[in-house]
């Protein structure tokens, strides 16, 4: 199992940061997770989803995001 951090940004401020997530990929499946607090209510939001492309097209489809991979 291997596993990458990724951000969700702004596409206009990269330094605005809407989520965080991983994508773990097994052998045979790969699955991201997303994290983020919505800032004007304060509430955790978790989501799953089938890669981390696949997160930022569907956050993405409402506001202009970027996908960043953190590299260690």
């Amino acid at each position: 199992m291997e596993a990458q951090l990724f951000t969700l940004v702004s596409a206009e401020d990269p330094d605005k940061i809407f989520a965080w997530g991983m994508e773990i990929a097994t052998d045979d499946d790969v699955e991201a997770i997303v994290y983020r607090r919505d800032p004007l209510t304060h509430r955790t939001m978790f989501g799953v989803h089938n890669s981390a492309e696949e997160a930022l097209a569907r956050y993405g489809n409402t506001r202009a995001l970027d996908l960043q991979w953190e590299y260690q």
